[in-house]
């Protein structure tokens, strides 16, 4: 830690702990970084990339298990860590029947 002449002290990089952005900033990479620093957020929504979804929704049984295009409940196939998500896959990808 150092002091200036004003006597302000400096102890490296300042800590940000709340941030308002636009919605420039409304991108995956920023939302990890800001979670990572523990930063608190609010973020406008980027108007223009909403709604354009790469897959078709998909349908949920009572208990929140996928349904496959088939009609048959998906299979829990473990954990993506880095991404938090539960991999799910369809039982005839796979070989097996529910």
């Amino acid at each position: 830690m150092r002091t200036t002449a004003k006597g302000v002290r400096h102890t490296g990089s300042p800590k940000v702990g709340e941030a308002i952005l636009d919605s420039a900033h409304d991108a995956l990479p920023i939302y990890t970084m800001l979670e990572h620093d523990e930063v608190s957020s609010i973020i406008d929504l980027n108007l223009r990339r909403s709604g354009h979804t790469v897959y078709n929704k998909m349908k949920m049984d009572s208990d929140g298990v996928p349904i496959c295009p088939i009609g048959r409940n998906m299979l829990c196939w473990g954990k993506c860590l880095g991404r938090q998500r539960i991999k799910w896959h369809c039982p005839t990808k796979v070989g097996k029947w529910v």
